[in-house]
């Protein structure tokens, strides 16, 4: 039975599916793409994957301390909505999250100018007439629920909230590609949250929050994944048990792998 527009399928945190999404949206997968991270070790992080890592995407299980830890961190700091912080989406969609946390790391890869070695360099651009571009040019002055509303609008008949949206259908199209969970399945589906660099920040983007998380200060000459492995490792060490995680990089293609 098709899912209605409230209840997505859900993603596999696979790096060949959020490419190939990634690419149907309109980003530039040639010169950017998603990678497997086997390691949250530093070193192994740093010479396995190709620099500079542009943004990172974590899915696990979330527990009732993680839970904790999340309200801990709220509570100490304001949601950032600021002029200056990323472009966020605030998911109203079940199972959704994948999509989402695509969507914020290039939204936000596309809206950033990114700083290699003493130049300053651009992720390419979103496909001239992509859904990334409209979205984009739509919606980047947009507030948060704004951006999620959007998700389930068809840009063909806007206001005909019957017919799935666009984003819906290549939903669709890749929640039915890698391993979809089984249905009889008693455990909690993961939740993906994306990890980026912004103004010498990192910033953790979750769409079930209000807004971006600020997880402290990046220098130029750190790397975005070492640095997010270490945020991520406290979410591991509280269940060492669990091993329902996976942690994929976006950063520079393989060309031999093409």
């Amino acid at each position: 039975m098709e899912k209605s527009q409230n209840s997505w399928m859900c993603l596999e945190g696979n790096p060949k599916v959020f490419t190939d999404f990634a690419a149907r949206l309109g980003f530039p997968t040639l010169l950017y793409r998603f990678h497997d991270v086997y390691t949250l070790d530093g070193d192994i992080w740093s010479s396995s994957l190709p620099e500079p890592v542009i943004a990172v995407i974590l899915l696990y299980s979330i527990k009732e301390k993680h839970q904790d830890i999340i309200a801990q961190e709220v509570w100490e700091q304001k949601h950032d909505l600021s002029q200056n912080s990323p472009f966020f989406i605030k998911q109203n969609i079940a199972n959704a999250c994948g999509v989402i946390s695509l969507l914020h790391a290039i939204c936000n890869i596309l809206l950033i100018e990114l700083f290699i070695g003493n130049t300053v360099e651009r992720c390419g651009g979103a496909i001239e007439g992509s859904y990334l571009e409209k979205y984009i040019k739509l919606h980047e002055k947009s507030s948060p629920e704004e951006r999620g509303a959007y998700l389930n609008v068809n840009e063909l008949n806007p206001e005909e909230s019957s017919q799935p949206s666009n984003l819906h259908q290549y939903n669709q199209e890749f929640g039915n590609q890698g391993v979809p969970p089984s249905p009889d399945s008693t455990q909690q589906p993961g939740h993906f949250v994306c990890y980026i660099e912004k103004d010498g920040y990192i910033w953790e983007l979750d769409g079930r929050m209000n807004g971006p998380m600020n997880k402290g200060r990046i220098s130029p000459d750190q790397s975005l994944g070492v640095e997010v492995s270490k945020i991520i490792q406290k979410y591991i060490d509280i269940d060492p048990q669990e091993t329902r995680y996976s942690v994929m990089a976006l950063a520079p293609n393989y060309f031999d792998d093409l």
